[in-house]
């Protein structure tokens, strides 16, 4: 019974000694950026996101917006951009400014009775690296959606529960599918 407790114990201090001491330290890599991932965003693990709505009257919570864009740049990065709540501990802040909003009826649905809406957000938005370097941008880019809605809504259709939902995802989709995605 002594020799196997020998044993064991000599066992132990040769891991020890020879695998713990001597074995080359264990190095994380980073994950490999998507492959549909920009080259000029490569560098950039984290990221602040600033949305103003200049349009008069502004419809959109910016906030809200703010958002959208963080949860589709952990999608469609497969979580390697992550956002930050503040701009100290970012690789790049992304700004994004609505600047007209735009709602018109269009049809009447003869059997629902709903309205078919056009939406367009005209938004400009640029990336810069905290050196302030500018990495991306993109100017009056105009983002379309169309819904059906009730002829029951209210006097202002931008304050109807389903376009308070919609167009701040829809911006997001748009701004960082731009963003994030090369083109050939």
């Amino acid at each position: 019974m002594l020799k196997k407790k020998l044993l064991t114990l000599a066992c132990a201090i040769g891991i020890l000694a020879f695998g713990a001491c001597f074995l080359p330290p264990i190095y994380h890599t980073p994950p490999a950026p998507p492959p549909n991932l920009r080259p000029e965003l490569g560098h950039i693990r984290t990221l602040h996101v600033r949305v103003s709505d200049m349009s008069q009257p502004s419809h959109l919570d910016t906030d809200r917006v703010a958002k959208s864009i963080s949860e589709e740049m952990k999608l469609l990065t497969n979580g390697y951009i992550a956002v930050t709540p503040t701009t100290d501990s970012a690789d790049a802040v992304l700004d994004v400014t609505v600047t007209n909003e735009n709602a018109s009826a269009q049809t009447v649905n003869p059997v629902s009775g709903n309205t078919i809406w056009l939406f367009e957000i005209n938004v400009s938005s640029s990336l810069m690296s905290a050196d302030g370097e500018v990495l991306w941008k993109s100017t009056d880019d105009r983002v379309h959606f169309a819904r059906a809605i009730s002829p029951h809504h209210g006097q202002d259709i931008w304050r109807e529960g389903i376009i308070r939902r919609e167009a701040p995802d829809t911006l997001a989709a748009r701004v960082v599918a731009q963003l994030v995605e090369k083109t050939n």
